[in-house]
């Protein structure tokens, strides 16, 4: 395999030298999980339901976040407070 070929392939399976790291960096599971992708997919709808256009911009952003930390399994703000509840629970 030249290493041309090598560069071309993009999976990030148990095969890939970072997939380590990718299982390491979640911190975001089971029922948190769960509870961030509903909750952010029904903030993100009552964006479009909301008064000011500022007021809709916020709620989008936050359901948004919500939603994108459930389906990486990783939010910076767990990291900070030391929240695991992939790997560990809820606290370290």
């Amino acid at each position: 395999m030249t290493s041309m070929t090598r560069h071309a392939h993009t999976h990030h399976g148990p095969g890939h030298p970072y997939a380590w790291q990718l299982h390491e960096n979640r911190n975001v599971g089971g029922w948190e999980r769960a509870a961030r992708l509903f909750l952010g997919a029904a903030v993100f709808a009552i964006a479009f339901t909301a008064g000011p256009i500022w007021a809709r911009v916020v709620l989008a952003l936050v359901g948004t976040a919500g939603m994108f930390t459930s389906v990486a399994a990783y939010c910076p703000l767990n990291r900070a407070m030391g929240r695991d509840s992939y790997h560990h629970g809820l606290l370290r």
